[in-house]
């Protein structure tokens, strides 16, 4: 399972980025991976990265025809192959859950 977390920002839009934020984690979602909005940047939950790198692309696809016209993206990708594992599973092995 790769756990990966996302931001997608674009610039020049004024203070406010929620109109393109909600844009963003609407086309995280209709890629079928699991995906937890959260007040930083959205997690997502996917079988292989390119899973994920495709549902990164349809988000900023969605920013982009909100009309984004200089989008910055990070992600930060944890693959972990030993083990099949969730973000569910990481907060819980530090007693968040």
């Amino acid at each position: 399972m790769i756990i990966a977390e996302v931001s997608i920002a674009p610039f020049g839009v004024g203070t406010s980025l929620s109109r393109y934020v909600k844009e963003a984690v609407k086309a995280l979602r209709e890629s079928g991976l699991k995906v937890t909005p959260c007040p930083m940047g959205t997690v997502l939950e996917g079988p292989d990265l390119g899973s994920i790198f495709r549902a990164v692309e349809q988000a900023h696809d969605a920013v982009r025809a909100a009309g984004g016209e200089r989008i910055s993206i990070n992600l930060k990708v944890d693959a972990r192959y030993d083990k099949d594992t969730s973000a569910e599973e990481k907060l819980r092995s530090i007693g968040e859950l």
